[in-house]
């Protein structure tokens, strides 16, 4: 077997080839035998007429290393991928276009913060343009909403447990109307996958309609939703968007986990593993400046806990940017990710029976 592109091959144990490829080709490997189940076949690969079927896929530091074996007869050939160079110059064209789109998709997800609170309508409109899940946009936006409820429930707790003035009620009220209005646009972007604006977003989109010149150009802020371009809501759609949603969260799940994703979704830590630990640790250091601060006044159960638990944060994570350098690292936090993720893992390993 020659290789081509970018690939080294080598040959493995018997028969076996072995591809070492900087990314991920979409092969699917092959699934053993369970007692709920019947051994599924990998991906079938054609190379200079002979066929091969995919029987592992590993996420490596450089790369996705593959193992092939040549095609056992009484498996039946679902779908075959081509190993030759006009297949991997199409691959490379497509991951240039992926790299491309990834980027936008990143930046348009960092100011998703702002933009998810605009009407539903333009919400849609930026989803087709940027080639994103438009619903996502909405449910980042939450984000910042929910921390500041967060906060003002815990200075309200804290105040009360140290019998202190109540907070003023203008903030108990502005707390709890978020709360209300983003539980409601959650549950229609999660339920109805249909981005859906704040009250405060329409108000500054209103006034920006009004005052832009080439409004013409704009979507009116009472424009109704046309849908979305993104495809039908398929089942593999769906992993799809379960797994961009998630994607940030998967960094915190074991290397073991992270490597099955990687093998079935492309999926690549280093993105944001590094980000995520390192939001993580800002939020337990300060968590541990608090707890102190608290512990000077007096040891209490509630601060001590705190700390500990803070600490603990702080330290995992001081260790997992150490290890991000050479390889995924897990978190203990991953526990909490995993039933999130657990379908979307179920559903990779479905898609080796149509590989």
């Amino acid at each position: 077997m020659r290789s081509h592109g970018t690939d080294r091959v080598r040959r493995g144990n018997g028969e076996q080839w072995i591809i070492l490829s900087r990314q991920s080709k979409g092969w699917v490997p092959r699934t053993p035998a369970a007692v709920t189940r019947n051994e599924r076949p990998g991906t079938t690969v054609r190379c200079e007429e002979t066929y091969y079927e995919v029987v592992s896929a590993t996420a490596t530091a450089g790369g996705i290393r593959y193992v092939l074996e040549p095609w056992r007869e009484e498996n039946v050939m679902r779908i075959v991928d081509d190993y030759d160079e006009a297949s991997e110059a199409r691959r490379q064209a497509d991951h240039r276009d992926g790299v491309r789109r990834e980027r936008g998709r990143v930046g348009a997800n960092i100011l998703a913060v702002f933009t998810g609170q605009l009407p539903g309508a333009v919400q849609e409109r930026m989803g087709n343009e940027l080639g994103i899940w438009p619903a996502r946009l909405t449910l980042i936006s939450i984000l910042p909403a929910m921390v500041f409820v967060g906060v003002v429930v815990n200075l309200a707790v804290h105040r009360r447990m140290e019998q202190e003035a109540p907070l003023p009620l203008w903030l108990l009220l502005a707390a709890g109307y978020l709360l209300a209005e983003s539980a409601i646009r959650f549950v229609v972007a999660m339920t109805q996958n249909r981005a859906i604006g704040s009250v405060a977003g329409f108000i500054a989109y209103s006034l920006y309609y009004l005052a832009a010149p080439g409004r013409k150009n704009l979507v009116r802020p009472l424009e109704e939703s046309k849908g979305s371009l993104v495809p039908e809501m398929t089942e593999e759609n769906a992993a799809n968007d379960r797994y961009l949603l998630l994607e940030p969260l998967l960094t915190l799940l074991s290397p073991a986990d992270q490597d099955r994703l990687a093998a079935k979704f492309g999926f690549d830590y280093r993105k944001m593993a590094s980000i995520v630990a390192a939001v993580i640790l800002t939020f337990g250091v300060l968590g541990v400046v608090n707890s102190i601060s608290l512990l000077m006044d007096g040891a209490r159960l509630s601060p001590a806990v705190s700390l500990l638990v803070a600490g603990g944060l702080a330290a995992e994570q001081v260790v997992r940017l150490m290890k991000l350098r050479e390889r995924p690292a897990g978190s203990v936090l991953g526990v909490l990710v995993r039933p999130l993720a657990r379908k979307l893992l179920t559903l990779g390993v479905e898609r080796a029976s149509h590989g």
